[in-house]
């Protein structure tokens, strides 16, 4: 098994990223789910020298933006402007 996005989500049980956040939040405050986690993470990998869910939102981000044509910075600036935002 390897730290990926399909990895993480079946230990969080969601089905995408955007639920993680408040999945790890309902994990963190449960004492008995926390450790239980934690644990499942570490037969995935014990390498603590990297942030394992930078790579994990990076990784589905990249996956996103492949399916998803995203605005590029100057066409965000365009609509902003287009609005009377500074």
């Amino acid at each position: 098994m390897k730290f990926d996005v399909k990895t993480v989500n079946e230990i969080l049980d969601i089905d995408d990223a955007f639920k993680a956040p408040t999945k790890l939040m309902e994990l963190m405050m449960d004492d008995d789910k926390r450790v239980e986690t934690f644990k499942k993470f570490l037969e995935v990998s014990t390498d603590m020298s990297f942030d394992w869910f930078h790579e994990y939102f990076s990784d589905d981000y990249l996956a996103f933006s492949k399916i998803v044509e995203l605005p590029k910075n100057d066409e965000v600036l365009r609509a902003c402007n287009l609005k009377g935002w500074e």
